[in-house]
């Protein structure tokens, strides 16, 4: 489930077997989908690209809204340290949002969106 531009990317492989792995791939879910689009669970989805317009929105706010995110829909992420960094950064035409995902103190995932 990772995308050929993903750093960690391995061609010719379908499927990993791993929890950590599957938790990523839950992670990448959530952040990824936009609440709404999952039929039967409205509240599923992120809307992380969303946030970035809202103006009365801190690090601290999308920290905590993934974070219970991903407790609630990710069962494995019981069994790591979940960690979550956010930082926002002054963009030329919008601001740009940093969050790193960090699984049992090592950094597992990062995003950047602009």
């Amino acid at each position: 489930m990772r995308d050929p531009s993903d750093p960690l990317y391995t061609e010719n492989v379908l499927e990993q077997s791993s929890n950590l792995e599957t938790l990523l791939a839950e992670i990448r879910m959530i952040m990824f989908t936009k609440q709404g689009d999952v039929l039967g669970s409205y509240n599923f989805g992120y809307n992380l690209e969303d946030y970035l317009f809202l103006f009365n929105l801190n690090e601290s706010d999308l920290r905590s809204r993934l974070v219970e995110m991903i407790f609630y829909y990710c069962p494995d992420a019981k069994n790591y340290s979940v960690d979550i960094s956010v930082q926002f950064f002054k963009g030329t035409i919008r601001d740009i949002c940093l969050i790193d995902i960090f699984v049992d103190g090592q950094k597992s995932m990062g995003v950047l969106v602009k």
